[in-house]
């Protein structure tokens, strides 16, 4: 019998009861470091973020992302990946990610011998809200950093990058 969660929001929603904090590594160098390249990442055609599934909240948002996804990064940290999936995805697209996406892909990754989590990527795309009520199409793409005992992923990093004017199909793709 294959173990994944039931959906990527009961999944975030429990994941602070699953993780133990004593075993993580303190990160807080990490991040105080990655701040220092604001000015270097604020160029980029893509926005960086973490998310650390510890507490439910990102790490990390790069600077660019009002030009990327259409919102200051302090906004997107004041939201937190669960608002952002519930309140700014477009539903459809959260619907999939969410019941269908996730837990397939938690699937495999967990029941498949061998596979180097730090040597795989997810992909896929999805229709961001935005202020004006328009939908913003964005390529998230992310590695997972750290996972615990069970294989739940305990932190995520990766880039979000504006694919709306090369994507034009109102379909999501997930690789």
């Amino acid at each position: 019998m294959s173990k994944q969660h039931p959906d990527f929001i009961t999944y975030l929603k429990a994941a602070k009861s699953k993780i133990v904090h004593e075993k993580v590594p303190d990160l807080d160098a990490f991040f105080s470091n990655l701040n220092s390249f604001n000015p270097l990442l604020n160029h980029l055609d893509n926005v960086l973020y973490i998310i650390d599934f510890r507490n439910g909240e990102f790490k990390y948002i790069g600077p660019n992302s009002k030009y990327v996804q259409g919102y200051e990064a302090e906004e997107m940290m004041r939201y937190g990946p669960l608002r952002v999936i519930e309140e700014l995805f477009h539903p459809v697209d959260a619907e999939i990610i969410v019941t269908q996406m996730f837990p397939e892909g938690n699937s495999v990754y967990l029941n498949t011998p061998g596979l180097d989590f730090a040597k795989s990527k997810i992909s896929y795309s999805y229709r961001l809200k935005q202020k004006d009520g328009s939908y913003k199409m964005l390529l998230q793409q992310f590695t997972i950093m750290m996972v615990d005992e069970e294989k739940n992923p305990l932190m995520i990093m990766g880039t979000i990058s504006n694919i709306n004017e090369i994507h034009t199909k109102n379909e999501l793709f997930c690789r």
